[in-house]
């Protein structure tokens, strides 16, 4: 039987971590550690947009997903 958890983990960890990351650098006083935290936190957005966007097409069940 497959949970709500386990349909959803993934993008809710993805997300989590963009939103963690995104906090994180603009908490952080000016230095090298927020640009990368910033550059970072893009990363964490692109991955999470992709991790949405192919759970989107799966669950429509589009012809590329078969």
């Amino acid at each position: 039987m497959r949970t709500w958890f386990h349909d959803h983990g993934l993008s809710l960890v993805a997300g989590g971590l963009w939103i963690a990351l995104t906090v994180l650098a603009f908490a952080l006083p000016d230095g090298s550690v927020q640009e990368y935290l910033h550059n970072l936190a893009g990363d964490a957005f692109g991955v999470t947009l992709v991790v949405v966007a192919t759970k989107y097409l799966r669950e429509r069940g589009s012809a590329e997903s078969k």
